[in-house]
């Protein structure tokens, strides 16, 4: 961490600004790009961290090209900052922090993609509902067409 001028507190300052109003208050963020913006304005960023911010900044900003990445690379899958899982946007799971980026998280987040996937081929409504706590009621089915394509 360096010292910074007022300028370029100020310059932080504007840019996490922007990057906040352009992402609805930081929800839209992935939670280490606002972790990474909070580090920016408190001024505790190293020369490899001002850079990231700068690209978060451009992506956000300048570009508009900025996209949350799926949790763990699993396609469609998403997280907010209170821990909550979103397939295509919809709430359907709850993990906790220091949990979600664990490697057995990211297994049960490739099974819960597949459930989500099986139940919107049949037309059920994914939801924490029908992916977790009703789940019951397509495990048989699931499991079934499970072995047929193996």
């Amino acid at each position: 961490m360096m010292s910074r001028t007022m300028d370029e507190m100020h310059d932080s300052c504007d840019k996490a600004c922007a990057i906040l109003k352009k992402t609805d208050d930081g929800n839209l963020l992935e939670p280490q790009d606002l972790k990474l913006l909070e580090n920016a304005v408190n001024g505790w960023l190293t020369e490899a961290g001002r850079e990231a911010f700068d690209r978060l900044y451009h992506r956000v900003v300048t570009d508009g090209t900025y996209t949350k990445p799926y949790l763990h690379g699993i396609e469609h899958i998403t997280h907010d900052h209170d821990g909550y899982i979103y397939y295509k946007g919809i709430h359907v799971e709850h993990y906790s922090s220091d949990y979600v980026y664990s490697e057995a998280a990211q297994n049960e987040l490739l099974e819960l993609k597949r459930r989500c996937a099986f139940l919107e081929r049949k037309g059920v409504e994914v939801s924490c509902a029908s992916v977790v706590l009703g789940w019951n009621n397509h495990a048989d089915e699931y499991s079934a067409t499970a072995k047929e394509t193996e």
